[in-house]
């Protein structure tokens, strides 16, 4: 699936021409929706129209600030903009070496969102840093133990021990395991410095021996570095390992990570279509699709 933008319940209409350029096309249905919507402004607290923006590709992005543009420029109701996936989120600093730089360009998309001023709230899920949120203005985010909680309920699974996959990730994981009561365990992982490949990895704080563990994270892009600490955990004598993670973008599907170390994946937002999670038999279990 290609990104997806919809106002209120109507899906936006997208063209990607052969020259590679992107529109986008207001149709009757959309016209009546913000027709409706500018009908009924009131007191400057309250929305009147919803985007909710699904982005996943450069095309996408464009298609909703081609948007956005439009309704600054014509319209007069206050938007939410809901933005589960703020794009360019994991790159939020500059890095590289001496022989190149990679610019931040989490800033560029911030600067161009933080220019609309239709836009008084914009929804997020679960930030990979809270460098989005303080570049991002208007933000109300989801936290990751809200989100375990919502994930939890859906799919009512059990877990003795949650796990933060590394030291990045264990102020939301301590959050996830304060939220519900359970003991924290902390990976660390010791890399190869010219390869970077994982060689050992230790957990920290917590006996996982007869236990059902749970590895929490923001995202499962790859997916590859939860395999050697799921394969850690069993050899520690985990009885059972769930993960569970906010945005499972599964760059290379999800079979690849059936080595038979991850019992269940949980997803909040999947980036796997209905079809496709449902062709792995249980293994991945989503409550919405991009």
């Amino acid at each position: 699936m290609k990104s997806k933008i919809w106002i209120q319940d109507a899906l936006l209409p997208v063209d990607v021409y052969k020259d590679g350029g992107v529109g986008i096309r207001i149709d009757s249905n959309i016209k009546q929706i913000l027709n409706q919507a500018n009908s009924n402004v009131g007191s400057p607290m309250q929305l009147n129209l919803i985007v909710k923006a699904h982005i996943k590709d450069a095309e996408g992005f464009l298609a909703l600030i081609y948007l956005l543009d439009y309704l600054e420029d014509s319209q007069n109701c206050r938007i939410g903009l809901a933005l589960p996936f703020v794009p360019n989120a994991r790159q939020d600093r500059l890095t590289g070496d001496m022989s190149e730089v990679k610019p931040a360009t989490l800033n560029s998309v911030t600067n161009i969102l933080n220019r609309y001023t239709k836009v008084v709230r914009i929804f997020t899920t679960d930030v990979h840093s809270n460098i989005t949120t303080a570049l991002l203005r208007k933000t109300v985010n989801i936290e990751q133990e809200e989100v375990f909680k919502r994930v939890q309920d859906r799919f009512e699974f059990e877990t003795d021990v949650i796990i933060s996959p590394d030291f990045g990730a264990i102020k939301k994981a301590t959050a996830v395991a304060e939220r519900i009561d359970k003991p924290l365990g902390i990976a660390l992982k010791e890399r190869d410095p010219l390869s970077n490949e994982i060689l050992e990895t230790k957990i920290l704080q917590a006996d996982v021996k007869g236990k059902v563990v749970t590895i929490v994270d923001d995202m499962l892009d790859g997916g590859r570095t939860f395999i050697p600490l799921a394969a850690r955990l069993k050899e520690l004598g985990a009885r059972w390992v769930n993960l569970v993670v906010t945005h499972g973008i599964f760059s290379y599907g999800a079979r690849q990570l059936q080595t038979g170390d991850i019992d269940n994946i949980y997803v909040y937002y999947s980036w796997l279509s209905p079809e496709a999670v449902f062709s792995e038999g249980g293994f991945v279990k989503a409550v919405e699709y991009f």
